[in-house]
């Protein structure tokens, strides 16, 4: 069984941190209004039969154990923002610094 939504199962996460059995994956998202950045958080464990399961829950000795990792994907998630904001001020800069073609001036009779 997963959580996740139609359009995390097509994708893979941008990112993901771990700590023992806890899990946070960062996605990336696309959409006419820009980029935005989600997190969510997974937690596997072994039921009464040996099999691997996840939960969204958070037992009492992980909260401080995922509270870590919750801040270690936003720090990735505005790393990542810096990274692009970098490489949109050096495409702007490449642009500028690019020759153009010379504008025609109408011919004086």
């Amino acid at each position: 069984m997963t959580d996740q939504t139609p359009q995390e199962a097509k994708q893979k996460p941008i990112a993901t941190h771990r700590a023992g059995t806890s899990e946070i994956a960062i996605w990336k998202r696309e959409t006419e209004r820009g980029t935005f950045f989600d997190a969510t958080h997974t937690r596997s464990y072994k039921d009464q039969n040996g099999d691997w399961q996840t939960a969204k829950s958070i037992p009492e000795d992980h909260l401080l154990k995922t509270a870590q990792l919750f801040e270690k994907a936003y720090n990735t998630i505005q790393d990542i923002k810096e990274q692009d904001r970098q490489r949109y001020v050096e495409q702007q800069q490449q642009r500028s610094a690019a020759p153009g073609p010379t504008p025609e001036h109408p011919r004086e009779h």
